[in-house]
């Protein structure tokens, strides 16, 4: 699929708008979910499932002081669950209806299901906790959250008007651009299943997993810092579509490793097991680590992404032209 594919496929604003709203709606969701296990507080309602306007029959302040605040939390994290699975159902439908590309169409599919299939995973959480399996489960849905999240953020990214119009550009250092950034990619995906290994089961095991966490970060951030170098080499010095979620991605790199730090530094690491008194700093710091993470992982996937639509690599010089790399456009 070549440059001409873009104009089979208009750019529809009001499309376009409820992407980025789905995707919005999905953070809160995650920094929600976030701040339930930071509490604690996942299996408060051994019940789960509620009508979806469950939340809206509750006399907050009584639950409150009766169930605690982490029973609000988690029923308001399962309420805006059941929004964002409208949402993206509405979106998916809408994109299948009207996209012409095809591999849109896909990735709209792909992110309707696995938005269900995390509503599916917080449910069996629930169900099999007294079998043994909550906290496995539980690893499981914090990691495709964030991969749900970054799929629904690049399906508004595909949909804007700077995808749909962007011109691709030949540049020098192109597909090594590229290469770096899908390392990158790799480096943050990994980091992610450390960071929930972390996050639920905790170090108590050996400090070897904080250890290889640490030195983790510091070669993604790295990573982040040559990215930034990048794209402020001639070859790639124009193209803000690169050069702006580089920066991000190493402004939000440099701001989790803060927060990782002022996390251990008042106790965190320990994992779901840890059974101290939860402090408001302690709860704070990991949720925002969680929501960032999250940032992070979407930042170097559109990164990754736009390198493949706003870059044309010359074939001539035995590197693969924007039409091998097809179905970005």
């Amino acid at each position: 699929m070549g440059t001409n594919a873009i104009s089979s496929d208009a750019y529809r604003p009001a499309l376009f708008y409820w992407a980025l709203a789905t995707a919005v709606a999905v953070f809160p969701l995650i920094a929600l979910g976030g701040l339930v296990t930071s509490l604690r507080a996942g299996m408060v309602d051994p019940q789960s499932v509620r009508v979806p306007w469950y939340m809206f029959t509750l006399a907050w302040q009584d639950t409150a002081e009766a169930h605690g605040v982490g029973y609000l939390i988690e029923h308001g994290h399962r309420q805006l669950g059941w929004i964002v699975g409208l949402m993206t159902i509405v979106l998916t439908l809408w994109v299948v209806l009207v996209s012409q590309r095809r591999w849109v169409k896909v990735l709209a599919v792909c992110a309707l299901l696995g938005v269900s299939f995390q509503g599916v995973l917080g449910i069996l959480r629930v169900e099999l906790n007294r079998a043994g399996w909550g906290l496995e489960l539980a690893m499981v849905h914090g990691i495709t959250g964030q991969l749900v999240f970054t799929a629904v953020a690049m399906l508004s990214l595909v949909l804007s008007r700077s995808w749909i119009v962007a011109e691709p550009q030949e540049a020098e250092g192109g597909q090594r651009f590229r290469k770096m950034c899908r390392l990158t990619w790799m480096l943050v995906a990994v980091q992610l299943v450390l960071g929930v290994w972390l996050r639920q089961l905790g170090s108590g095991s050996g400090y070897w997993l904080l250890i290889v966490h640490a030195v983790l970060a510091l070669a993604i951030v790295s990573h982040a810092v040559m990215l930034v170098v990048r794209t402020r080499r001639a070859g790639l010095r124009d193209l803000r579509a690169l050069g702006q979620p580089a920066l991000w991605l190493l402004l939000l790199v440099v701001g989790q490793i803060f927060l990782g730090t002022a996390g251990w530094w008042f106790g965190a690491g320990e994992g779901a097991l840890d059974y101290r008194q939860v402090t408001v700093e302690r709860a704070g710091l990991t949720t925002a680590h969680v929501g960032i993470g999250a940032l992070v992982l979407v930042t170097i996937t559109a990164l990754t992404l736009r390198s493949y639509r706003h870059l044309y690599v010359n074939a001539a010089a035995g590197q693969p032209s924007l039409a091998t790399a097809s179905g970005v456009v």
